[in-house]
Order: C-alpha cells, then structure tokens, then sequence
C-alpha cells in the first residue's frame, strides 16, 4: 500500500524561494523509511511558475524516482499547464486536474 504526499504550493508566485522550501520538505519525506509512494504538488493556488520553479520540480521529480515515488501535477491552471507544455516538461509527470482525476491515479 502506498502513501501519498502532498504540498500545497502557497500563491500566487510559485518561484526560487518557494521552490527551494518545497524541494526541501519533499526530500525530507522521501527520507522516511517509508517513503510515500505519490507526491501531490497541488498549484491550485498557483497563477505564476518561474523557471526555477520549473527547475524545482524536476529535482522533486527526480528525488521522487530514486525513492521510487511518482510525482503528480495538480489542479494547475490552464496558464500553468501551458508553461509546462511548451517547455516539455508536462511529458516527466502525471497531471490530475481534479480530484477525480487524482483518485483514479493514486488510488
């Protein structure tokens, strides 16, 4: 059975500050001898990403891999997602736009 996770990103800005705290809270979870097996960032309140938000999620993504975790994107705006879809990114995670969607994935 496996746990999920979740961070819900603080807004309007998701940027280098914020992405450095939330990087660091998900590598702390990871570290348990149990890790969770989804971690859930929730942008719901998100209406601007920078790049090194981008850049957060990605070292998330990774930690997440290497402890064998999943990460999912949820409940993003259409302006987020679509800064994840041009940068290619949207292609490295799972993407829930509600929680139907986030039940169906994490059970």
């Amino acid at each position: 059975p496996g746990s999920t996770f979740t961070v819900r990103l603080l807004g309007p800005k998701f940027d280098e500050r914020e992405g450095r705290a939330v990087t660091s809270s998900v590598r702390s979870e990871l570290l348990h001898a149990a890790p969770p097996r989804f971690v859930v960032l929730d942008f719901r309140e998100i209406e601007f990403i920078d790049s090194a938000a981008l850049g957060a999620c990605t070292a998330i993504r990774t930690a997440a891999s290497e402890r064998g975790a999943s990460v999912v994107l949820f409940r993003m705006s259409d302006q987020i997602r679509t800064v994840f879809d041009v940068s290619s990114l949207s292609k490295l995670f799972t993407i829930a736009k509600d929680d139907d969607e986030l039940e169906k994935i994490t059970g």
